[in-house]
């Protein structure tokens, strides 16, 4: 209920998918969003929800909490470096629901005001092994990063026209035809290592310059921020 009312503001429905299991003094269990489940945990007595933890004896190097960090002392807009041109990059994952949120309410900030989209930029976590992008909650994230990485640099015009559709109901191909995206030109990037994996590996090393281990992580003007100080 939580979640439907508070999270969920654009009439999707969050529901639980399978049983509820008892895991290391948690609620363990899949939480459905459209057509993607996500392994969520929650306090028992019902206080606390994590979209996602981390196992300690595991490497954190594509893997993070799913809420965005927050900050020991909160930054106001007067502590934020003033520039000319400034610019907002959003750290996220692709099926992560939090940074599912943070893209709705960049894609209406643009579709409001088209001209921030050149001061706005949405950006992947994630990591490159074996010459294949690794991303927090398995290949299919991974595949969908790449894919909206690629149309982000390749077909800018219908970047955000894909995420207003990808967001409803991730129906990544679906979400392509009505986008108008040339698929062609697509494949090209996303099985190309020159260019997929390279676009890719500018935002990987972004996130690690830094420091970003959540989605949605947000640096404006070269400092990292969270979304609750403001």
């Amino acid at each position: 209920v939580y979640i439907n009312s508070t999270v969920l503001t654009d009439g999707s429905t969050a529901t639980i998918d399978g049983a509820v299991s008892s895991q290391s003094g948690l609620y363990k269990f899949k939480l459905k969003v459209g057509d993607q489940s996500f392994d969520s945990f929650i306090t028992k007595d019902a206080k606390f929800l994590f979209p996602q933890v981390i196992e300690i004896t595991q490497s954190t190097s594509t893997a993070g909490s799913t809420a965005n960090n927050t900050q020991a002392t909160p930054k106001t807009c007067e502590d934020i470096a003033k520039t000319a041109t400034p610019q907002m990059e959003a750290f996220i994952v692709s099926y992560c629901p939090y940074g599912l949120q943070m893209q709705r309410v960049l894609a209406e900030v643009v579709n409001s005001a088209p001209a921030l989209q050149s001061n706005i930029k949405i950006s992947y976590m994630g990591s490159i092994s074996n010459g294949k992008i690794q991303a927090m909650h398995g290949e299919q994230e991974a595949v969908e990063n790449l894919k909206q990485i690629c149309i982000r640099e390749e077909q800018p015009t219908k970047f955000y026209p894909y995420l207003n559709c990808f967001m409803k109901e991730g129906k990544s191909d679906e979400c392509s035809t009505a986008a108008g995206i040339d698929n062609t030109k697509l494949k090209a990037c996303t099985t190309d290592p020159k260019k997929g994996l390279k676009y890719a590996q500018v935002d990987f090393a972004a996130s690690k310059k830094y420091g970003v281990s959540g989605s949605p992580t947000l640096v404006l003007n070269g400092e990292k921020v969270s979304e609750y100080d403001f």
